[in-house]
């Protein structure tokens, strides 16, 4: 084992810190690329004039940042020790995760 470079942990650690930071970048890029994409072809004249979502997609959207809030809250708690407070917030999550998919 090399001691400059540190524990076989620590280098672990580090190449899923910079993956995270790889998948992290590559979706910023997508999302830049595909706001660009619409911004540029909606000038075209063979672009849909008006587009309409499905309500599916309004729905899907606040059950995802709900279900995010229960997971923090639930995070939140687990910090307190607060077991009960985790659990509900936990179950809270699992049930916004199942009506996501559903939706």
């Amino acid at each position: 084992m090399d001691l400059t470079q540190g524990t076989d942990s620590y280098k672990q650690g580090r190449a899923k810190k910079m993956m995270l930071w790889f998948g992290i970048i590559s979706m910023a890029m997508m999302f830049a690329g595909l706001t660009s994409a619409y911004v540029v072809s909606k000038s075209r004249p063979d672009w849909v004039a008006e587009l309409d979502l499905p309500a599916s997609f309004l729905w899907s959207t606040i059950i995802i940042l709900l279900s995010s809030i229960t997971l923090h809250f639930a995070e939140r708690a687990i910090k307190r020790d607060d077991r009960s407070l985790t659990t509900t917030g936990l179950l809270a999550t699992l049930g916004l995760s199942v009506v996501f998919i559903v939706l």
